[in-house]
Protein backbone atom coordinates (compact mmCIF):
# COMPACT_ATOMS: atom_id res chain seq x y z
CA UNK A 1 0.00 0.00 0.00
CA UNK A 2 2.76 2.44 0.83
CA UNK A 3 4.67 1.71 -2.36
CA UNK A 4 1.77 1.37 -4.79
CA UNK A 5 -0.60 4.01 -3.39
CA UNK A 6 1.77 6.55 -1.91
CA UNK A 7 4.82 6.07 -4.09
CA UNK A 8 7.27 5.26 -1.32
CA UNK A 9 10.71 4.23 -2.52
CA UNK A 10 11.93 1.43 -0.27
CA UNK A 11 15.60 0.40 -0.22
CA UNK A 12 16.34 -2.95 -1.81
CA UNK A 13 18.77 -5.55 -0.56
CA UNK A 14 22.01 -5.81 -2.58
CA UNK A 15 20.65 -8.68 -4.69
CA UNK A 16 17.54 -6.53 -5.44
CA UNK A 17 15.29 -9.55 -4.91
CA UNK A 18 13.44 -8.05 -1.96
CA UNK A 19 13.03 -4.94 0.15
CA UNK A 20 15.71 -4.43 2.78
CA UNK A 21 14.58 -5.03 6.37
CA UNK A 22 13.34 -1.94 8.20
CA UNK A 23 15.83 -1.23 11.00
CA UNK A 24 13.00 -0.04 13.30
CA UNK A 25 10.94 -3.25 13.06
CA UNK A 26 12.87 -5.21 15.72
CA UNK A 27 12.17 -2.39 18.22
CA UNK A 28 8.48 -2.05 17.37
CA UNK A 29 5.17 -3.63 18.28
CA UNK A 30 2.78 -4.65 15.52
CA UNK A 31 -0.93 -5.32 15.33
CA UNK A 32 -2.27 -7.22 12.33
CA UNK A 33 -5.95 -7.32 11.37
CA UNK A 34 -7.07 -10.53 9.68
CA UNK A 35 -10.21 -11.63 7.86
CA UNK A 36 -10.61 -15.29 6.95
CA UNK A 37 -6.95 -15.87 7.81
CA UNK A 38 -5.73 -13.15 5.41
CA UNK A 39 -3.89 -10.06 6.67
CA UNK A 40 -6.04 -7.04 5.80
CA UNK A 41 -4.29 -4.34 7.83
CA UNK A 42 -1.31 -3.51 10.00
CA UNK A 43 -0.22 -0.87 12.51
CA UNK A 44 3.21 -0.30 14.05
CA UNK A 45 4.21 1.56 17.22
CA UNK A 46 7.66 2.16 18.63
CA UNK A 47 8.74 3.53 21.99
CA UNK A 48 11.18 6.26 20.99
CA UNK A 49 13.61 5.39 23.79
CA UNK A 50 14.21 2.16 21.81
CA UNK A 51 14.15 3.60 18.27
CA UNK A 52 12.58 6.63 16.61
CA UNK A 53 11.17 6.15 13.09
CA UNK A 54 10.71 9.44 11.22
CA UNK A 55 12.48 11.39 13.99
CA UNK A 56 13.32 14.09 11.46
CA UNK A 57 9.63 15.10 11.37
CA UNK A 58 9.62 15.79 15.11
CA UNK A 59 12.86 17.75 15.67
CA UNK A 60 11.15 21.00 16.70
CA UNK A 61 8.45 19.25 18.73
CA UNK A 62 10.96 17.09 20.62
CA UNK A 63 12.91 20.20 21.65
CA UNK A 64 9.97 21.24 23.85
CA UNK A 65 10.85 20.87 27.57
CA UNK A 66 7.55 19.17 28.44
CA UNK A 67 8.36 16.36 25.99
CA UNK A 68 11.97 16.07 27.09
CA UNK A 69 10.67 15.43 30.61
CA UNK A 70 8.67 12.37 29.47
CA UNK A 71 10.89 11.16 26.63
CA UNK A 72 11.11 7.64 28.07
CA UNK A 73 7.29 7.37 27.84
CA UNK A 74 6.85 8.61 24.25
CA UNK A 75 5.79 6.32 21.42
CA UNK A 76 5.39 6.92 17.74
CA UNK A 77 2.70 5.28 15.60
CA UNK A 78 3.29 4.85 11.90
CA UNK A 79 2.88 2.35 9.10
CA UNK A 80 -0.88 2.03 9.61
CA UNK A 81 -2.51 0.54 6.53
CA UNK A 82 -5.69 -1.32 5.58
CA UNK A 83 -6.36 -3.00 2.25
CA UNK A 84 -8.63 -0.83 0.07
CA UNK A 85 -11.53 -3.30 0.03
CA UNK A 86 -11.71 -3.21 3.86
CA UNK A 87 -11.41 0.55 4.40
CA UNK A 88 -14.40 2.18 6.05
CA UNK A 89 -16.21 -1.14 6.29
CA UNK A 90 -17.45 -2.40 9.66
CA UNK A 91 -15.94 -5.74 10.61
CA UNK A 92 -16.66 -8.09 13.51
CA UNK A 93 -13.83 -8.19 16.03
CA UNK A 94 -13.23 -11.32 18.09
CA UNK A 95 -13.81 -10.58 21.77
CA UNK A 96 -15.55 -7.24 21.14
CA UNK A 97 -19.30 -6.71 21.52
CA UNK A 98 -19.50 -4.20 18.65
CA UNK A 99 -18.14 -4.12 15.13
CA UNK A 100 -15.83 -1.32 14.00
CA UNK A 101 -13.66 -0.55 11.00
CA UNK A 102 -10.42 -2.49 10.63
CA UNK A 103 -8.44 0.76 11.02
CA UNK A 104 -10.16 1.60 14.29
CA UNK A 105 -9.74 -1.96 15.54
CA UNK A 106 -6.02 -1.80 14.79
CA UNK A 107 -5.69 1.46 16.67
CA UNK A 108 -7.81 0.32 19.64
CA UNK A 109 -5.56 -2.72 20.09
CA UNK A 110 -2.37 -0.75 19.50
CA UNK A 111 -3.54 1.83 22.07
CA UNK A 112 -4.16 -0.96 24.58
CA UNK A 113 -0.64 -2.28 24.04
CA UNK A 114 0.86 1.21 24.33
CA UNK A 115 -0.90 1.67 27.67
CA UNK A 116 0.64 -1.61 28.85
CA UNK A 117 4.03 -0.28 27.72
CA UNK A 118 3.30 2.83 29.83
CA UNK A 119 3.34 5.25 26.90
CA UNK A 120 2.15 8.69 28.02
CA UNK A 121 2.50 10.55 24.72
CA UNK A 122 1.92 9.16 21.24
CA UNK A 123 3.26 10.92 18.16
CA UNK A 124 1.76 10.12 14.76
CA UNK A 125 3.21 10.25 11.29
CA UNK A 126 0.53 10.34 8.62
CA UNK A 127 -0.30 11.69 5.21
CA UNK A 128 -2.31 14.88 5.24
CA UNK A 129 -6.03 14.74 4.60
CA UNK A 130 -8.35 11.91 5.54
CA UNK A 131 -5.74 9.92 7.48
CA UNK A 132 -4.95 12.93 9.68
CA UNK A 133 -8.68 13.48 10.33
CA UNK A 134 -9.08 9.79 11.27
CA UNK A 135 -6.27 9.94 13.83
CA UNK A 136 -7.46 13.23 15.28
CA UNK A 137 -10.98 11.82 15.71
CA UNK A 138 -9.64 8.58 17.20
CA UNK A 139 -7.46 10.46 19.69
CA UNK A 140 -10.39 12.46 20.97
CA UNK A 141 -12.82 9.54 21.25
CA UNK A 142 -10.83 6.43 22.20
CA UNK A 143 -9.47 7.38 25.59
CA UNK A 144 -11.38 8.26 28.71
CA UNK A 145 -9.73 11.67 28.85
CA UNK A 146 -9.48 14.56 26.42
CA UNK A 147 -6.52 14.36 24.07
CA UNK A 148 -5.31 15.90 20.84
CA UNK A 149 -3.46 14.13 18.09
CA UNK A 150 -0.18 15.67 16.98
CA UNK A 151 0.47 14.48 13.45
CA UNK A 152 3.58 15.19 11.43
CA UNK A 153 2.98 15.47 7.69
Amino acid sequence: MFVLEQGWQLPLEPDAARVAPDPFDPHSMFVIARADGKAIGIARATMICDAFPHAEFFTDLMARPELQAVRVAIATVNAVAVLPEFRGRAVRIDGRPHSMTAAKALMVELTRRLREAEAEVVLLTTSPGLAAVFFDHLATTSSGRPSRAVAAP
